[in-house]
């Protein structure tokens, strides 16, 4: 009995381990400074493309530690405005590649937190999409960054 129970614990261990090292191999992917190419909004089936001149995203490449909930910390600028600082944690399920924003102030606007899927990545390149609904209309975000 003694030995099921150490041998439970070991799997759980070992089980978050891995886990802890799928999400910081996508910390590593990600890091770095993207410059945002555009916002597209689509809402009841019909998009709007907004083009953000000399705005920049920026995910710092920090160590995860899931023993303690720790998320990395990030920033997005866009000309003209303030520095909105964010936390980011990424997620690694299978070959779907998640990513929750965490932004402590709703009124920001544009607000770009909540829970996002990543639709594309590659070395050079990251789009991010939200799905969200508000009374019954469904509204996609999707945020298209180049390094």
């Amino acid at each position: 009995m003694k030995d099921l129970k150490i041998a439970g614990l070991l799997m759980i261990a070992v089980t978050a381990f891995i886990s802890c090292q799928k999400e910081q191999t996508l910390v590593n992917k990600i890091e770095g400074t993207y410059k945002m190419e555009k916002v597209v909004y689509i809402e009841n089936n019909r998009d709007s493309v907004v083009s953000i001149p000399n705005s920049i995203m920026f995910f710092d490449d920090c160590k995860l530690n899931k023993q303690v909930l720790q998320a990395c910390n990030g920033y997005y600028e866009m000309e003209g405005q303030n520095r909105i600082t964010f936390d980011y944690l990424p997620e690694k399920n299978g070959s779907k590649e998640k990513m929750q924003i965490n932004i402590g102030d709703f009124s920001l606007k544009p607000y770009f937190g909540g829970s996002y899927t990543i639709e594309d990545r590659t070395e050079k390149s990251l789009v991010l999409v939200r799905q969200s609904s508000f009374f019954g209309n469904i509204t996609d975000l999707r945020i298209f960054l180049k390094k």
